[in-house]
This record gives C-alpha cells, structure tokens and sequence, in this order.
C-alpha cells in the first residue's frame, strides 16, 4: 500500500512537472512569435521611413527649385510644405510627442548638436534652419503608408562657400537635411549638398537645382 501511494505520488510529480514544463515551452514560443512579429514590424517602418525621407528630400527640391537666390532660405524663410507653428508639440501616430523648433529639446535644436558630428568653424558653422514639416500624407498619394510618417527637413549654409556668414549663400551650395518618424519610434534620415543648376558653360541657370551628393545618415 505505502509503494502504491509512493508511485502514485512519483506519477503526480511528474504529471505536473511536465505541464509546467509544457506551459512554460508555449508561453515561450508564443513570445518569440510576438518578438518576431515585433521585429518584423520594426524593420518594415524603418524601411518605409528611409523611403518616406527621400521623399521629404525630394518634395522640398522642388520649392527650392525655382529660387535663384537660397540665402532667404538659409534666414528661415519655410517652404510651401508646412504644418502649423513648428513650436507646438506634435503627438506622431506612433505615439511618439516632439517639438519641431524650438527649444533645448527641440529636434531642430539636436540636429544642431550633432549634425556636423560635433564639429565646429567658430562663426562660420553652418545653422540648421526649419525649411518644411508636416505629414506625409499632404503629398503622397498613398495613405495607407504614408499618413503614419511625419516629416522634417532643413537646409545650412555650405562651410566651404568662404563668405563666414552661415545665413548667406555666397557660392550657389547648400545642405538639406530630410527626416522621416515613423511607427515604432522609426527614425530615418538623408541629407544632401545641392546646388543651383549650371549651363555647359559651368553658369547658374537662374533656376533648377542639381544634387552634387546624397546620402543616409544617422539620426
């Protein structure tokens, strides 16, 4: 009787250590599924952010285009592509809050830190100056991707243009800066030196605008 109650309890023991063992292998898997889904998530914002910013870039060349002289531009004169007063705190579909301009906490102001990646010319260091903002959905016609990403772009002053005034064009070459926020704290960014485009004789056509280099960069 006493080895009966003994393997019965043996058999309990093991019964219960083995659903425990079995719950605790299915709450696993379905948190690796959950990570997994999460992970995939993440990588398709991401890359529909870079997506979104090369647009961002590309939309603000088209109201610089026209413009025969940027230094305006550089003084904070915005582009036809703007949402409200950038000072105020937006909530992004992510649920992500930011303040545009201005501020100590402001993206304008972190571009500013560390957008020549901390380097510095005294007076001629170039200032990052709010050019467009607002959601992507204003302008590209697919809502479904685009309504979830806001975009930011600013321009600066060439340091090479050897005028030592960041607010002044003085050779026909500025900087512009597009960043995408997406969903999941998706955060993409590209930047590019541009110029005003020249004839085959190497002179500025008075309009248009011609990309010298285009890159991702960080954020």
């Amino acid at each position: 009787m006493t080895r009966l109650r003994g393997q019965n309890g043996t058999a309990l023991v093991l019964a219960m250590t083995v659903t425990l063992l079995l719950a605790a292998a299915g709450a696993a898997a379905i948190l690796t599924a959950r990570m997994e889904t999460l992970l995939a998530g993440s990588f398709t914002y991401s890359q529909q952010a870079l997506s979104v910013a090369e647009g961002g870039l590309a939309r603000a060349l088209q109201d610089l285009s026209p413009q025969a002289d940027w230094t305006p531009v550089l003084s904070g004169a915005p582009s036809t592509f703007t949402d409200g007063s950038p000072s105020a705190a937006r909530q992004l579909p992510g649920g992500d809050v930011v303040v545009i301009c201005c501020g100590a906490a402001s993206l304008t102001s972190e571009l500013q830190l560390r957008g020549h990646g901390g380097r510095t010319w005294g007076s001629r260091t170039p200032q990052w100056r709010l050019y467009a903002w607002g959601s992507a959905s204003n302008w590209v016609p697919r809502p479904g991707v685009s309504a979830a990403f806001y975009v930011v772009v600013w321009v600066a002053d060439d340091v090479e243009d050897g005028d030592g005034d960041p607010g002044i064009d003085g050779n026909g070459v500025i900087l512009v800066r597009a960043l995408a926020l997406g969903p999941g704290r998706a955060r993409r960014a590209v930047q590019a030196t541009i110029q005003h485009a020249r004839d085959v004789d190497g002179l500025p056509l008075g309009r248009g605008v011609a990309v010298i280099s285009s890159r991702e960069t960080r954020w």
